[in-house]
Parts: C-alpha cells; sequence; structure tokens
C-alpha cells in the first residue's frame, strides 16, 4: 500500500495542526511566510507518520516517533533561527534604507532652502549619509553593491548641483527632485523586496 492512500484520522490531524501551531508561535516571520512553513511541515509530518503506518504502527505510536524524529527538531529550531535572522536583517536593512534616504534627502533639500537653519540640516544630512554609507556595505550581492553605490552617489551630487545651480523656481525644483528622489528609491525598494540586494 502507498503512503499517500493511507488515511489518517481527524483527532491525529488536529494533533499535528496543535504541535505546529505551538511551533509557529516561537517564530517571527511574516505571516506568509509562517503559513508557508507550517504547510511544509505539515506535509512532512503527514509523509512521515503515513510511512510508519505503512509500515505496521499505530497511529499515536507514528505520530510520536514523528515527533520525536522531527526535533531533529533541532532542524527545525535552526531552521525557524535562520528564518528569523533572515527576517530580521531584512526588516532592519528595510529601516535603515528608509531612514538613510529620508534624513539625507530631506536635509539636502533644505541646506539650500533654510539659510538660517543650514548647520542643523548640515548635520542630519552627515547623518543620512552614514546610514548610507551602512545599508550599502550592508548588501550582500556583489552585483548590486556598486551599482547602488554608484547611483546614491549620483543621485545625492545631482540634487546639489540642482538646488545650487538650477534658475528653476523653487517649486519646479522641488517636484523635479521629488520625481527623481521618486522613482530612485522605487527602483531601490523593487530590488530590496526581491531580495536581490541581501539573501
Amino acid at each position: 500500500m502507498m503512503n499517500s492512500k493511507i488515511e489518517i484520522s481527524k483527532q491525529l490531524t488536529n494533533d499535528i495542526e496543535e504541535f505546529l501551531d505551538t511551533i509557529m508561535l516561537e517564530i517571527e516571520l511574516p505571516l506568509g511566510e509562517k503559513v508557508d512553513l507550517k504547510n511544509e511541515n505539515k506535509a512532512n509530518l503527514i509523509t512521515s507518520i503515513q510511512k510508519l503506518i505503512s509500515n505496521g504502527h499505530k497511529e499515536k505510536e507514528a505520530f510520536k516517533i514523528t515527533i520525536d524524529r522531527f526535533g531533529d527538531l533541532n532542524d527545525l529550531h535552526n531552521k525557524t533561527l535562520d528564518f528569523n535572522k533572515k527576517s530580521r536583517t531584512f526588516k532592519d536593512f528595510k529601516n535603515i534604507s528608509l531612514l538613510a534616504y529620508i534624513l539625507l534627502f530631506g536635509s539636502l533639500r533644505s541646506v539650500f532652502i533654510f539659510k538660517q537653519s543650514v548647520y542643523f540640516y548640515i548635520i542630519i544630512s552627515l547623518i543620512g549619509g552614514i546610514l548610507i554609507v551602512i545599508k550599502n556595505n550592508a548588501i550582500t550581492i556583489e552585483k548590486y553593491k556598486k551599482l547602488i553605490r554608484i547611483f546614491d552617489a549620483s543621485l545625492i551630487l545631482l540634487i546639489i548641483l540642482f538646488y545650487q545651480h538650477s534658475t528653476f523656481s523653487l517649486l519646479i525644483k522641488d517636484l523635479l527632485a521629488l520625481l527623481t528622489i521618486i522613482l530612485y528609491t522605487f527602483w531601490y525598494f523593487k530590488l530590496l523586496f526581491n531580495r536581490k540586494l541581501i539573501y
């Protein structure tokens, strides 16, 4: 008899669900990834139980053996730690990126507009610049690391030159700078969310 043909009881299905729900409470992941991880592990548990039942074990016994093997739960725990670490790394990287661009681009504009507070905005720009260096150093995919550095530096120079030397009115400068920043950050965050900047 093939494993996939073996029916398991509703009670056993509930036990599997409860077991996985308990484990999932410990995992810090976005809901979609958590559901995927749970479903993957549920399928593995059921397959293992079906195989044990086909070899003559009773359901409860098969469940216990499978759970014991599962912990090789150390495997799941290690997977969980890895998922959590990647999730936190991604979240931290995203937050640093947002903060860097907001501080840097927002304050660069203000350096040239609000002359009475120029030192304040220079300090904010420096903080934004430091955050940009930190986030660029954290990019793990070499293909994009240099490209992002070049684009960041180019955009910063473009904004400085634009506000310092452009003959357009302030409204036009703001609109053009904002459009450029939006297009660039949209591209950047698209790369980030497609996992092309960090693993």
